[in-house]
């Protein structure tokens, strides 16, 4: 019924005197240790098949709400006891339980090192499943599973195709039995799938092997679970069982077969519609969309889209909580719907405007712009696998009317024939002004090499100006050289950017337009978009600030030791409440400075890490690493607690995780999480004198606004500008790290 937390609730009552927690929230915030310890309690007491089916229930649920690694411990309680009580039944339905959940780790976006493990480790699962099982529907879900398992593999390794073909073949298919229940019905729709990826056209040699399935089959497969379903009177079922059918004359993609497509996708629309179900509506609103777009209409597929769009933003806390027979990947299955849809509305809006259209595309680049910050929000929602961020949209011109907000995008350029070519999109809003769209094709790879390279030399203090300004200046070209007059005519004085997946692994200031830097011509702010905004001027600020930070080396970390200097100099220029250094800097005193102070600011120098991963984004504390939902915790209570908000979060010597392309959510999560209206962070560690100069600048900066009527993207660029004036340091290397996100006023 998609009822989990009250199920959650129910299943967690079995065990609250082991475990003393009566829901999933509170079961989500122990730690990894006291999970660890509570769950060998429960595995050294006496087994029964209650603890065993009563644990196994609850990895399942965990998995079904986004919570793979807590499932997997859960799961693996569940095995002991069944081991335990020497039930092969048991343990064959529990490791069915492992390798779902291994399966759903390995497809996870926050586990990229580990997915061949996981992979591994979902395999052996199910093949010790089948092993064990006396039951023939058990074993019959672990073999259909790890066929899934292997077509999903065999998509980036041949081999692993071959060996899906023949572990299908090993099967007997002829053999396969399915009941007529739900259980059946999805099996059915799950053996159809792998079927499908089977006889997939991309390789041509599957289309003449007389040893795969034919495409009738698999139709007539998927119109028995239809039939089934419907019969059951399980409209979800049934909704699946269509919509995989037109997804299934979608593959095959002829004039003939688009329209079958449409119409079965329509019928799950149809069978959908009484159901509060937008976890599935919005899947097959969005096959709608793509089939309409095949077709060649462009509007219906953007209405089509649209409604896609809309059931994701209806469901925001659910994203992560849809149905258990069809889990989905951000990345793979939510991601592209906004995507498409912004690539869809930018080709209308040329369209419009060629037409002389003008009031109808400025509509759809608004839309455009409106689908790109949500997609932003979508992406910090997925990062905290919960539905924290709210938002609070404001126009432009209400923000500041010296400022114009730049959204970048790339999208794959479905016009272009060549498959290595695709598009930099790029809106700008200007205030009182008519949104404006500008379009540059680059070669697939030339972005993601060009923003490696900037980054390995942005990290080197050495300098190397000669081989990096060329990097810089493309760049430049293509972001803001279009954009360039436009900015002029408009008298702009601070960008505010609004980056888009690569884009955001370097700072905006070091683009170069072959004369000058971007941070000496304009300030320069982030935002995960305007709608997370809540403006006040740093002109209204009280500048009072706690300072906290390690020096010491801790917890395997390196020591700091400019970081003496850094709180000293914002000490004596009067700012700080109270310096926290070493083993005073603990989150029982910062709690209480906040509690107690009538502070607008909080300065952190200390190790730090931003990852794309919620767990792995921590700031290091002297009792313990705080990952970003703690953090924000800590923050968000005591600033409800005392009525102040925190003005300013300033986060020094931070790096961002190696090797991780979206490594910057983290940071965009920190700012959100906060509850800070600004956040100014580095994107690398700066271990030198110049931080603790440059922050003395800064603050300097920040106690004159209201004599100056400077913002805070402005005061940090004149603090960086102070760096880079002096031959010292002047490197980017040693002002660029350092970034404003939020409210930029």
């Amino acid at each position: 019924m998609g009822l989990f937390p009250r199920a959650c609730k129910t299943l967690l009552e079995v065990f609250n005197q082991e475990l003393g927690v009566s829901d999933c929230q509170e079961f989500n915030q122990l730690s990894s240790e006291d999970l660890t310890a509570k769950f060998q309690k429960i595995t050294s007491e006496s087994p029964s098949v209650t603890k065993v089916i009563g644990l196994r229930s609850l990895g399942e649920l965990l998995r079904f709400i986004g919570q793979p690694e807590q499932s997997q411990l859960v799961l693996d309680s569940s095995l002991i006891l069944a081991q335990k009580l020497n039930s092969p039944q048991e343990q064959a339905a529990t490791y069915l339980s492992i390798g779902n959940t291994a399966k759903t780790l390995a497809e996870n976006e926050r586990v990229r090192r580990r997915r061949e493990t996981y992979y591994q480790q979902a395999v052996d699962a199910y093949m010790q499943a089948a092993k064990l099982t006396t039951l023939a529907t058990t074993r019959q879900q672990a073999q259909l599973n790890q066929l899934s398992l292997l077509l999903k593999q065999g998509k980036s390794d041949p081999e692993k195709y071959q060996d899906a073909k023949a572990f299908w073949l090993s099967l007997n298919p002829q053999d396969l039995k399915f009941s007529p229940s739900r259980t059946g019905i999805y099996e059915q729709i799950n053996y159809a799938q792998s079927l499908a990826e089977l006889i997939q056209p991309e390789n041509s040699q599957q289309k003449q092997d007389s040893q795969l399935p034919s495409f009738d089959e698999i139709d007539k497969t998927l119109a028995e679970a239809a039939t089934q379903a419907k019969n059951l009177g399980d409209k979800q079922a049934e909704a699946y069982a269509l919509g995989n059918r037109g997804a299934l004359y979608e593959q095959r993609g002829s004039k003939e077969d688009l329209s079958q497509a449409e119409k079965f996708t329509r019928q799950a629309l149809n069978v959908v519609s009484s159901l509060e179900s937008p976890y599935i509506s919005y899947q097959y609103f969005w096959q709608l969309g793509r089939i309409r777009k095949a077709q060649g209409d462009i509007p219906d597929a953007i209405a089509a889209y649209t409604k896609a769009h809309n059931a994701l933003q209806s469901l925001r806390s659910d994203l992560v909580a849809v149905n258990p027979e069809v889990q989905f990947s951000f990345r793979s299955s939510v991601e592209p719907v906004y995507r498409q849809l912004v690539e869809l509305e930018l080709e209308y809006a040329q369209s419009l405007k060629a037409n002389n259209k003008e009031q109808e595309s400025q509509k759809r680049l608004t839309q455009a712009r409106n689908v790109l910050e949500s997609l932003q929000l979508a992406e910090l929602n997925n990062f905290f696998r919960e539905a924290c961020v709210e938002t609070n949209s404001k126009p432009i011109d209400q923000l500041d009317t010296s400022a114009a907000v730049v959204y970048p995008i790339i999208l794959s350029n479905q016009q272009q024939s060549d498959a290595n070519v695709e598009r930099l999109e790029v809106i700008l809003s200007l205030p009182k002004q008519p949104s404006r769209l500008y379009s540059t094709t680059l070669k697939k790879q030339e972005l993601e090499e060009t923003v490696e390279q900037i980054q390995a030399f942005l990290k080197s203090p050495e300098p190397n100006l000669e081989q990096s300004l060329p990097y810089y200046q493309k760049v430049y070209d293509w972001l803001i050289r279009p954009l360039q007059q436009d900015l002029e005519s408009n008298k702009i004085k601070t960008l505010v950017f609004v980056l888009d997946e690569k884009l955001r692994n370097i700072p905006m200031s070091v683009l170069h337009d072959g004369k000058q830097y971007l941070l000496q011509k304009y300030a320069i702010a982030l935002t995960p978009g305007l709608q997370l905004i809540n403006p006040k001027p740093l002109t209204e600020i009280n500048i009072k600030a706690i300072t906290a930070g390690i020096s010491e080396p801790r917890e395997g970390f390196e020591g700091l030791p400019q970081v003496k200097q850094e709180l000293k100099q914002i000490e004596d220029l009067g700012v700080a409440t109270k310096s926290l250094l070493n083993d005073k800097f603990t989150t029982k005193e910062v709690q209480n400075q906040i509690l107690n102070s009538d502070v607008s600011i909080i300065h952190l120098a200390t190790h730090a890490q931003f990852s794309s991963i919620a767990d792995d984004t921590f700031i290091l504390f002297w009792d313990q690493r705080m990952n970003v939902k703690q953090l924000g915790n800590l923050l968000r209570n005591n600033t409800l607690t005392s009525g102040r908000p925190i003005e300013l979060l300033v986060l020094s010597a931070c790096e961002t995780a190696i090797g991780d392309q979206r490594a910057t959510l983290g940071l965009a999560g920190v700012a959100v999480r906060s509850g800070a209206r600004s956040t100014m962070a580095t994107l690398w560690s700066v271990q030198d004198e110049s931080t603790a100069k440059f922050m003395g600048n800064l603050y300097n900066q920040l106690e004159q606004a209201k004599k100056t009527k400077i913002n805070k993207a402005q005061a940090l660029q004149q603090a960086q500008l102070a760096l880079l004036n002096d031959q010292q340091y002047s490197n980017p290397h040693f002002w660029a790290p350092f970034v404003v996100v939020g409210n930029w006023q």
